[in-house]
């Protein structure tokens, strides 16, 4: 199975309604999952995802949208596990829920994602396992489900602009 875990794009420090869930992203993020869902959809047709998993907090929510533009054919979903806080057990609930989609892309936030990270790639932890705003960290897993410990962190992909 292979995994792409993507941190939602660039965001506003502050929502017009006051509340975190609603932050939208700066243009800084709009480019940010444009440019990677463009990386993505041009990957063999096997490595392209099956299914996006977002978090529906706003700034995820419009980073997995743009990242859908670029990768219309697979299938596009909100959960609330991926909100803010939630444990990362659940994420991989979440992912083995939707392993027949394979690849999984899963769009969230930290500390989440990170944990996730950390949880799963083999030997990642600290600094390794950080992910930064529109970065996408991809592993790969040799069976048909993700587990603790057995991912293999093939690539991380990050516009710098």
């Amino acid at each position: 199975m292979l995994l792409y875990i993507v941190r939602h794009g660039k965001a506003q420090r502050d929502s017009p309604s006051g509340r975190d869930s609603d932050r939208p992203l700066q243009p800084r993020g709009e480019r940010q999952a444009l440019w990677l869902g463009r990386l993505v959809a041009e990957r063999r047709t096997d490595r392209r995802p099956g299914v996006i998993l977002s978090s529906p907090f706003v700034r995820a929510r419009d980073t997995a949208r743009l990242l859908h533009q670029s990768l219309p054919m697979c299938e596009l979903h909100f959960d609330e596990s991926l909100e803010l806080g939630g444990p990362p057990e659940d994420v991989v609930e979440l992912i083995n829920r939707h392993a027949a989609h394979d690849p999984v892309m899963v769009v969230g936030h930290n500390p989440q994602l990170e944990s996730l990270l950390e949880l799963l790639a083999h030997g990642l932890a600290g600094d390794a396992a950080e992910l930064r705003t529109g970065e996408c960290a991809v592993l790969e897993f040799k069976g048909a489900r993700v587990a603790p410990g057995e991912g293999t962190l093939v690539e991380t992909l990050r516009l710098e602009d």
